[in-house]
């Protein structure tokens, strides 16, 4: 019965309504608090903020794992990592491969009160939905509901250029380090998800400076990542990392998709979670950086060539059950919404007025369009041209180039290829 009620399509239509409404209530909420609450109190303002974008975020994960039966397992490196997770300020560092990789990290966090969608699902294990932030390229600020929550919760937008971006970076770090409770900040250093023709291009720039040839992974971009460890490390060194893998089944029956979600196909993830304190990243030099950073993703090769072996990642089991309060939020939401609906199409078509009926449906149809756009930007397809060969990293200026500096740097490369063999991915 359960399984036939999912299949039917004007569900999914009123389910997009639903979240298109209630988003856009929630934005305008959202605003009103920025322009007359923030420029008196920020702190009162973040403790308001922080419930009004939970209650937009746990919408997602809510139609995740209760309307499709979505389910994410967690494998922590040691206790150290699973007894400390969200208790600090902590930088994620997550695979970009796949097009819900938020979703599942932050499906996680909620939970004790993760691509894209699964990081919302780990948060909100940890009951910390509230609290998640990621850095973003700028374009998605305009995105209706999700881009313009993002900009009034405070994302950190990047331009993509470095010369704009590191005038840019230390205020919005320093806004986010501020917060009382503690932030989850989610980077993709790979800078942009993996495609066949980004990771040839891939293979190609490292073979040329001698970097690791990475099998699962783009090669991350460093000069941003330096920045923002050394920034973070010389002022708020209580801080830390979490170091996040996500794989899927490479024979599961449903893609990994914000669409498979949607349609109420259940998808199955598995995480890695190791926490690394931020004063434990070697900064003397970027060189230093570079190097953890380059390590960091040969380990996370490592942990995929494992789990495709093993079924799983190495370490300490931990599945969470779903929490009834996204399903709460997301259920009262949609009972408010539809009510309200009902009650405007009935006075809209009992007035007999034909310009307000097709201006009521021509707003339903930029509604749902809205929510397929939203939808339609989680695709791989959609994804930048970043790591492209229309992208400019192999031109000459360092600041377009991140890894310039790494150029006939034998020195650097000898320490990579000792730190990738001298450690096993059981420790």
């Amino acid at each position: 019965m359960l399984q036939q009620i999912r299949k039917l399509k004007i569900l999914r239509v009123l389910f997009s309504l639903s979240f298109f409404i209630s988003g856009i209530i929630i934005n305008l909420i959202q605003f009103s608090l920025y322009v007359s609450v923030r420029p008196v109190d920020k702190k009162l303002y973040r403790r308001l903020n922080y419930y009004l974008i939970y209650t937009l975020f746990s919408q997602v994960v809510a139609i995740s794992e209760w309307w499709s039966g979505s389910r994410v397992r967690m494998f922590f490196a040691d206790e150290k990592s699973r007894d400390s997770h969200a208790v600090d300020h902590t930088l994620y560092i997550m695979n970009h491969r796949y097009e819900l990789d938020w979703l599942y990290a932050w499906m996680v966090l909620d939970k004790y009160e993760l691509d894209w969608l699964y990081a919302w699902m780990v948060l909100d294990k940890y009951e910390s939905l509230g609290s998640a932030k990621s850095f973003a390229k700028k374009s998605l600020k305009w995105l209706p509901i999700i881009g313009w929550g993002w900009v009034l919760d405070e994302f950190i937008f990047l331009d993509r250029d470095w010369k704009k971006d590191s005038v840019t970076l230390p205020k919005a770090l320093d806004q986010l380090m501020a917060y009382e409770s503690p932030i989850a900040l989610l980077l993709f250093s790979e800078g942009t998800r993996f495609t066949e023709s980004k990771y040839e291009n891939s293979i190609a720039f490292a073979k040329q400076r001698g970097l690791p040839q990475l099998k699962y992974h783009l090669l991350p971009r460093t000069k941003g990542f330096a920045f923002c460890v050394q920034h973070i490390k010389d002022n708020y060194p209580d801080a830390v990392i979490y170091d996040i893998q996500l794989r899927f089944d490479d024979n599961a029956i449903h893609l990994p998709s914000l669409t498979s979600i949607v349609r109420a196909k259940p998808l199955s993830g598995d995480l890695y979670l190791r926490r690394i304190p931020i004063t434990d990243v070697p900064t003397d030099t970027e060189e230093d950086i570079n190097t953890f950073l380059y390590d960091l993703y040969q380990k996370k090769d490592d942990l995929m060539e494992y789990h495709q072996k093993n079924g799983k990642f190495p370490g300490i089991l931990v599945e969470k059950s779903r929490r009834i309060a996204p399903l709460i939020n997301w259920m009262s939401w949609f009972v408010f919404v539809m009510i309200s609906l009902s009650y405007i199409l009935l006075n809209v078509f009992a007035s007999g007025n034909l310009y307000l009926i097709i201006s009521t449906t021509l707003i339903f149809a930029f509604a749902l369009g809205s929510v397929y756009m939203m939808i339609g930007s989680t695709k791989i397809k959609k994804g930048s041209k970043y790591g492209t060969k229309s992208d400019n990293r192999n031109k000459s200026d360092s600041q377009l180039n991140p890894n310039n500096n790494l150029d006939n740097n034998s020195s650097l490369r000898k320490r990579l290829n000792e730190n990738n063999t001298s450690e096993s991915i059981e420790n």
